[in-house]
């Protein structure tokens, strides 16, 4: 599956429980019918993970899924707020560089990623994650 599939798989969870976007909105706090259609539509890369679990309590469909549809899963040990983190760069990385290669776009926010990860881990140990 592919981030395109994110908004595919929600607007056929959404049509199959017969749910409007604005239905759908209205329970997920600070939540727009906009936001819901820019999300199925893929205008919105990826929503922020409180977003989609509203999403996914609101149409039965389950958090895990959604995230396997996007190619993000979490990392071990990854909390709510570094997943944030890493969606929102995701997300930047997609929307001002647009690359001509995908795959290679992809194979760099990952190495992005991990060096991010592996900076952090450092930081939380006392090492200095730049210095070697």
């Amino acid at each position: 599956m592919s981030m395109k599939d994110l908004g595919v798989l929600i607007k056929q969870a959404r049509e199959r429980n017969q749910l409007t976007q604005a239905q759908v909105a209205a329970k997920v706090p600070s939540l727009s019918q906009k936001v819901v259609s820019d999300i199925e539509t893929n205008l919105v890369y990826l929503p922020a993970p409180d977003i989609l679990r509203g999403i996914s309590k609101a149409i039965g469909l389950p958090y895990a899924d959604m995230l396997a549809a996007a190619e993000v899963l979490p990392l071990p040990q990854e909390t709510d707020e570094a997943l944030a983190r890493r969606l929102a760069l995701v997300d930047y990385l997609r929307w001002n560089y647009r690359p001509r290669d995908p795959q290679r776009m992809a194979e760099a926010i990952d190495a992005l990623i991990q060096g991010l990860l592996a900076a952090e881990g450092k930081a939380g140990s006392g090492q200095n994650p730049v210095g070697r």
